[in-house]
């Protein structure tokens, strides 16, 4: 969800019908009734493009100068990446491509669930899931060309320990600004422990 202008909500979400998934979007005066825009934000790419299956999970970045940068999770069958699109409006958005593939021993197989904040020194993070075929992860990247390039800063969040209630999966964050003695920072995170999932959360000094 983003703040427009004129002080009305978008809110961006995920569309799934026959058999793909695409980036859809709705508008409310009260964050509590929304009305569904016609049109599809984002749609599913040409066969072969690295979204042709899935445009999903969809982050938004709104630049100093208006623009909109959105990030999301492609998919073309196989793998999960995170692309990028560009939007004047927020309406109307031009693929930009890959920014993030997946790499790494624990994010081998599929990275996405992007979540993007601002830093202090203008650098963007983004905290996203990486998966290597058994456990989903918490990773970060950072940018400081506005979300066109991103190095990987590794593993934020890892699995709990056995018998806690995310011992086997953490996934999909959210992050959020706090003021709690020296924490800045806490991430809400999808959490499952082979029976159950759960929303749990965590705390951060520095991010």
């Amino acid at each position: 969800v983003i703040t427009l202008n004129d002080g009305t909500y978008r809110m961006y979400y995920t569309g799934d019908g026959g058999g793909k998934r695409r980036i859809l979007s709705a508008v409310s005066s009260d964050g509590i009734t929304w009305t569904k825009e016609s049109g599809i934000r984002v749609d599913v790419g040409p066969n072969g493009a690295l979204d042709d299956v899935e445009a999903a999970s969809p982050t938004i970045f709104k630049h100093s100068n208006g623009t909109y940068t959105m990030f999301y999770s492609g998919y073309d069958g196989g793998t999960h990446r995170i692309l990028s699109a560009w939007s004047l409006d927020g309406l109307h958005w031009v693929k930009l491509g890959k920014v993030l593939d997946v790499g790494g021993s624990q994010e081998n197989r599929h990275v996405m669930f992007p979540r993007v904040i601002q830093l202090p020194d203008n650098r963007l993070r983004m905290y996203y899931s990486g998966y290597d075929n058994s456990h989903w992860r918490i990773f970060s990247a950072v940018s400081s060309d506005e979300g066109k390039t991103w190095t990987k800063e590794g593993k934020r969040l890892d699995l709990g320990p056995s018998g806690s209630g995310d011992d086997y999966h953490v996934d999909c964050p959210e992050i959020v600004s706090i003021s709690e003695g020296s924490y800045k920072y806490r991430m809400y995170y999808g959490a499952y422990d082979k029976t159950s999932w759960r929303i749990m959360n965590a705390r951060s000094v520095d991010g």
